[in-house]
């Protein structure tokens, strides 16, 4: 039965629209899981016609015995089928070019022209709700509902850019049948944050709309809001939080000086980043995405090595849709005397006193980057306070302290800009195309990765790098 509920949104939540066939980067053919809830595996299974289609029904919808949620009832099994994919390999020290054939991944149920059987033969009321949904957001927080859109779509990041005078968010009463919630905050568990939270996270937005400002400072300047909110929320000092956040709004100057600092160390943001897309790379969907992946693995570990220049090797693909086997191999240059390799390494890096490693590669791609992204920072900007609102920042999207938080949405941050370093480093125009399909992959590697920012969270924290000066240096860095 359907009821009348009030959502929060961004004003172009209700401009999406799936582009379906036309669509570059599929969602039903990234290799995820696609959950069947109890209501529609029931409504597959009573299907009798046409023949073939409720024959394939029965076929690739299997029950998940072990789940004992409805939402997650079944699954469907998807098909493998094998692609021929280009790279380079390094053999007997030289690169040479090798084609290979691969298993990728498709919902079973996607015909030809990439549109799906089940929604031809049965209407929207037939796709389970997964598929039905995405790439919508619904999320009760603190018994407000709010929906946003996930960016792992390429027609969210038309959106996106559409928008040059920032996102804008409307309450809207909409009749529903069946809501769920891809996130629930309740006030069982923080009832006090509950009573400051819409203030704390308006405030935060408004931090990521400060259009004067780069976006860099602006994640700075939101770290120094959050961190210092952290301390009230650790201590129980909640009533000091409203007086806190009047003084910030109105006294912003008083942060201007974190903002001025320019000190970078690549060697610390890509290590990370590396290390993190290794750790996503065979998750990351069909075969061509993930060979992109590695394309920009090669291209930015190319750019960086702490203490010797490093290659990047990976040997046989297996046949069961692994990709590669990983090794980090060292130069040839390892036979070098200690003057010898100080003089190459100073070739390609910039070694300065206190051990950090400034690459002058990446710094070239991050300033092109800078060149061709100028005018379109509010386009980041969108996809930031997007991501904030839509994964129930600053409190929740990880658990943990509004520092750890903060943390992952900054390392988030950090990690986009290496990406499109390493996509548009060494473009001469911007491709528009090209920026929708990198933000349509960062969102599904950002839903992927979330256990492993928690790592990097934890690791962190493990090294005493959890404050604003260095989490500054590394969004500098990035």
């Amino acid at each position: 039965m359907k009821k009348v509920y009030t959502f929060l949104q961004p004003t172009y939540y209700k401009e999406f629209s799936c582009s379906g066939g036309d669509c570059k980067l599929n969602c039903c053919n990234y290799n995820w899981i696609i959950t069947i809830d109890k209501e529609t595996y029931q409504k597959y299974r009573s299907i009798k016609a046409p023949k073939e289609f409720a024959e394939k029904l029965n076929k690739y919808v299997k029950r998940n015995r072990n789940s004992k949620d409805n939402r997650n009832y079944a699954r469907i099994i998807q098909k493998q089928d094998k692609m021929n994919v280009t790279f380079n390999r390094e053999e007997n020290g030289e690169m040479k070019e090798v084609n290979k054939e691969v298993l990728t991944t498709t919902c079973i149920f996607q015909n030809e022209q990439k549109l799906c059987d089940i929604h031809i033969n049965m209407g929207i009321e037939g796709l389970s709700h997964t598929c039905k949904i995405f790439p919508r957001l619904t999320n009760n927080v603190y018994n407000n509902l709010e929906r946003s859109l996930n960016i792992g779509c390429e027609e969210v990041s038309k959106l996106l850019l559409k928008h040059k005078d920032g996102t804008r968010f409307e309450t809207l009463k909409e009749e529903v049948d069946n809501l769920s919630f891809n996130l629930e905050l309740s006030t069982k568990f923080t009832p006090k944050i509950a009573s400051y939270f819409d203030q704390i996270r308006a405030t935060s937005i408004s931090i990521l709309q400060l259009n004067d400002i780069s976006m860099d400072n602006r994640i700075i300047l939101l770290g120094s809001f959050l961190l210092k909110i952290d301390e009230f929320y650790k201590n129980n000092s909640w009533s000091d939080i409203p007086d806190y956040i009047n003084d910030f709004v109105n006294n912003l100057d008083v942060y201007f000086p974190l903002l001025k600092i320019d000190k970078v160390r690549h060697d610390l943001i890509l290590e990370r980043f590396l290390l993190q897309l290794i750790g996503v790379i065979n998750k990351s969907g069909t075969m061509d995405i993930k060979f992109e992946l590695i394309n920009v693995y090669l291209k930015i570990s190319n750019c960086f090595s702490v203490t010797t220049p490093l290659k990047l090797d990976f040997k046989e693909l297996e046949e069961d849709n692994n990709v590669g086997l990983f090794k980090l191999i060292e130069d040839e240059n390892k036979n070098l005397t200690e003057e010898e390799l100080k003089k190459e390494l100073q070739s390609k890096y910039d070694l300065r006193e206190d051990g950090s490693v400034i690459s002058k590669e990446y710094q070239k791609y991050k300033n092109n980057v800078e060149k061709l992204m100028e005018g379109k920072e509010y386009y980041i900007e969108n996809m930031f306070v997007n991501i904030f609102f839509g994964m129930g920042y600053p409190t929740s999207a990880l658990n943990g302290s509004i520092k750890d938080n903060f943390i992952a949405f900054s390392w988030s941050y950090c990690f986009y800009k290496v990406m499109l370093s390493g996509y548009l480093g060494e473009q001469n125009n911007l491709d528009e195309d090209l920026l929708h399909k990198i933000c349509t992959i960062f969102g599904r590697v950002l839903g992927i990765q979330r256990n492993r920012i928690k790592e990097v969270v934890d690791e962190f924290k493990k090294e005493g790098n959890d404050n604003i000066a260095l989490l500054s240096i590394l969004i500098k860095s990035s």
